[in-house]
């Protein structure tokens, strides 16, 4: 084997090199040197293999998770005030938030300064988003058909200084915005999104992504917060990999997030559903999704 052939090289010397001390321990560095190749090639060929082939196992359990943890969040789960609605309505959404999506087309304007580089990530994520969720039309406007607005600016403070007006727009009341801002100014994010809704369906979104902190960065806040505009929250699990994960590196939407996504917009899930019964229908649907090879690892 190939792997095995720079191995030999290094005992076939380790052997020369002994054999002038003694020809006694030849015998016993031959032993050596095969259990030391042995051992590589089980680290190296099959150990990844098996991790692999593990990464490429889609998990019912663990999408089911991941759903029911990034659509039905409880309202511990936001560091800044809800972007879920809170009206009489939800006489339980201090404990628990219900199921929340858009109902009519996304219409995206964007602000600030979009350079080609953000353009085509744009592109790229407005193309998997509108695959993954077929039933909602994802447009881009100008004027004041827009119900997202997508701010590109250097920081969060200079977003919070110029376009003070957009977030007073969306954050009602009062206390709202000010948490809001507080949490802009104090954490200094390279990227926030925040829905505003009514009843069970989102009226309006915005995004602010950096454009001082470099593709990478924007890529993964391109990926993380277009999906959060959809309708779905962070996602810490260790266990399960998504572009949700705020810890981790993912800048892509994974097949869990795109699990998530599909079961969200599916018509059988029904926003008036209590956490178990959303949790039921969730795992069915996803079970089909998964066993018709609808999606992929």
């Amino acid at each position: 084997m190939i792997i095995a052939k720079p191995l030999d090289l290094i005992c076939r010397e380790m052997r020369a090199t002994v054999f002038l001390y003694s020809k006694l321990y030849r015998n016993f560095f031959r032993l050596i040197c095969m259990i030391i190749t042995i051992s590589f090639l089980l680290s190296v060929v099959l150990f990844p293999t098996k991790t692999i082939a593990a990464e490429n196992q889609i998990s019912v359990d663990l999408a089911v998770q991941h759903f029911i943890d990034t659509a039905f969040p409880k309202a511990s789960d936001f560091p800044w005030e809800f972007s879920k609605p809170m009206g009489p309505e939800h006489p339980n959404s201090l404990e628990e938030i219900g199921i929340v999506r858009w109902t009519e087309p996304v219409r995206i304007q964007f602000f600030g300064t979009l350079s080609q580089t953000n353009r085509k990530l744009f592109k790229q994520k407005r193309y998997e988003l509108q695959n993954i969720v077929e039933s909602l039309d994802i447009e881009v406007v100008n004027g004041g058909e827009a119900n997202v607005a997508i701010v590109l600016v250097k920081d969060a403070e200079i977003f919070v200084k110029k376009y003070q007006k957009l977030i007073k727009l969306l954050a009602r009341p009062q206390e709202k915005y000010d948490r809001i801002v507080k949490f802009l100014l104090t954490e200094k994010p390279y990227c926030f999104s925040y829905n505003s809704a009514y009843g069970v369906g989102f009226q309006a979104g915005m995004i602010f992504v950096s454009t001082f902190e470099g593709k990478e960065v924007a890529r993964k806040c391109f990926g993380a917060h277009l999906t959060r505009i959809f309708g779905l929250v962070y996602d810490a699990s260790e266990k399960i990999p998504s572009v949700l994960n705020p810890a981790k590196a993912y800048s892509e939407i994974t097949t869990y997030d795109t699990i998530a996504l599909r079961t969200l917009y599916d018509p059988r899930i029904k926003p008036e559903m209590t956490r178990e019964e959303a949790e039921l229908t969730a795992r069915a649907i996803i079970s089909e999704m998964i066993e018709g090879g609808k999606v992929t690892p």
